[in-house]
């Protein structure tokens, strides 16, 4: 595995289309005012859509759990499980 180098990984994440990322992982996503969409919270069982999200920033916060975090990289972190920089390789991997 190549290193992870600090100039793409910020590079990538400033191109990331977070409407389209954060429809393709979470439910009942709707974009709503301000950059700001709602969905199903992926970290526990919802029904009603509590989870806000950025989708230009990436921040995330769930009105019902209180999970919350501040980029996409966060939001990967805590939805794969994985560390900071598996999170940037999935999110290289994911905008290709």
């Amino acid at each position: 595995m190549k290193p992870v180098s600090k100039q793409i990984a910020v590079m990538n994440l400033l191109e990331i289309d977070g409407i389209r990322f954060y429809s393709e992982h979470l439910a009942q996503f709707s974009l709503g005012n301000g950059g700001w969409a709602s969905a199903l919270c992926p970290f526990h069982n919802d029904h009603h859509p509590s989870f806000a999200v950025n989708v230009y920033g990436g921040a995330y916060i769930c009105r019902a759990c209180g999970v919350r975090g501040p980029s996409f990289v966060s939001f990967v972190m805590a939805l794969e499980d994985v560390s900071f920089k598996k999170g940037l390789r999935y999110l290289e991997n994911y905008h290709g």
